[in-house]
């Protein structure tokens, strides 16, 4: 990714973060992004994952990625929701294990 202030936004981490990265690791120590020089937060990181649960919630209707979704987002069983908490959650885990 280039080096700007804010090239990370709500649409690449939809095509870039969930579509790519979410539904092809089977390890979230799989997904690392180097964010030099870039102005961004896990406020921000939580907020477009927030703008983007729809894409979220698809990745449950894939056998492929739905079992490491549940694990990461901490879902219970039969849940086909992801909740802002859920969200946050995952924020706090994983942002400084992703982004660097």
């Amino acid at each position: 990714m280039k080096n700007c202030e804010d090239c990370i936004t709500a649409k690449v981490i939809k095509e870039q973060f969930i579509e790519r990265d979410l539904f092809n690791a089977t390890d979230i120590s799989q997904i690392k992004w180097r964010i030099y020089g870039q102005n961004f937060t896990k406020q921000h990181f939580e907020k477009f994952l927030k703008e983007n649960k729809e894409a979220i919630k698809s990745l449950l209707k894939n056998e492929k990625s739905k079992s490491n979704i549940e694990k990461w987002f901490d879902l219970k069983e039969g849940q086909s929701f992801i909740s802002d908490e859920q969200i946050k959650i995952f924020s706090n885990t994983y942002y400084s294990k992703i982004f660097n």
